[in-house]
């Protein structure tokens, strides 16, 4: 992987998108279920617990820090975090928390980094980022991965006639939630937890056994050349917004293992929210300077990172 590549990852885990293979909880080794009987009854029961648990609120912003790791090397910086529902996901950094010095926005329709210190600008649409595209991420996915829901990829929304899509694993503090349902056994016996067939994503959930809240997200997908990519992300720390919860504590990862090399690339990203807000005293669309230049996102991504 070059670095602009890596770069890039890096960037969209500070848009709080990305995630990871890394560790996850283990799965059981109990059958999955499989709908119609009690089991089945079990659980949509429980998938509809999951859902309920998702935040009404249409605006979520916080001040906070990220911590941005790639290797040996990390770095932490103030942020702010703005989310408004099917409309924008906003990270404003800040060194200091004096000047923003950099913005990261996804929309319905693009992805936007802001250079501010060299007046720099990306632009450019979920089809024309390699990354994104490869892993059918667009906005709906990453709105569901912040907003710490289910999803279904593809699918603007989730709704109940969907729940029969997922399969479970129930074991005794966590339930593994499985996209789609029949890779459920596999993941059930997977020793990672994850698993995946060759040019199909897996995606699964673990979510806590008494209160229904995601704590682990994890996708796998194997290329046809059989080099293994693993997006995850870890939420703790839930505080009221609301009469819901959400989580405080963001952990993002994205790891690549490339074969027959067995060569392995790893980003992390770990934002920390200090207090929850539902302000919605702010603007969701953000419009580049006519000073600011329009460039290449590994020729802006590189200065962001220095």
């Amino acid at each position: 992987m070059n670095r602009p590549h890596t770069l890039f990852i890096i960037a969209v885990a500070a848009a709080l998108m990305l995630t990871a293979c890394g560790t996850s909880r283990q799965a059981t080794t109990e059958r999955p279920t499989v709908g119609g009987d009690d089991d089945g009854r079990r659980r949509t029961t429980f998938l509809q617990r999951v859902t309920d648990n998702a935040a009404y609120a249409r605006n979520i912003s916080s001040k906070g820090e990220i911590t941005m790791a790639f290797g040996d090397d990390d770095i932490t910086l103030a942020a702010t975090l703005r989310m408004r529902r099917d409309e924008v996901i906003r990270i404003q950094v800040t060194p200091l928390g004096l000047m923003e010095a950099a913005r990261i926005e996804f929309t319905p329709t693009e992805v936007l980094i802001i250079d501010r210190i060299n007046r720099e600008y990306v632009e450019a649409a979920y089809s024309d980022v390699p990354f994104l595209a490869r892993h059918g991420i667009d906005f709906n996915t990453l709105q569901s991965l912040l907003w710490n829901e289910l999803f279904v990829p593809g699918e603007p929304r989730l709704r109940e006639a969907m729940l029969p899509l997922f399969g479970t694993v129930f074991g005794k503090d966590s339930v593994s939630i499985t996209y789609p349902a029949e890779a459920a056994s596999a993941t059930a016996t997977a020793a990672t937890g994850t698993a995946s067939q060759s040019g199909e994503i897996v995606y699964r959930w673990t979510a806590d056994a008494a209160t229904a809240h995601i704590g682990d997200f994890n996708a796998a997908y194997t290329s046809h050349t059989g080099a293994l990519t693993t997006v995850g992300c870890s939420y703790g720390d839930f505080s009221p917004i609301g009469s819901k919860q959400f989580p405080t504590t963001i952990s993002l990862r994205a790891t690549t293992c490339d074969a027959p090399t067995t060569t392995t690339y790893t980003t992390a990203m770990t934002l920390r929210l200090k207090a929850l807000s539902t302000d919605d005293d702010w603007e969701s669309h953000t419009t580049p300077s006519a000073k600011y230049t329009r460039v290449e996102a590994s020729t802006l991504l590189g200065r962001l990172m220095r």
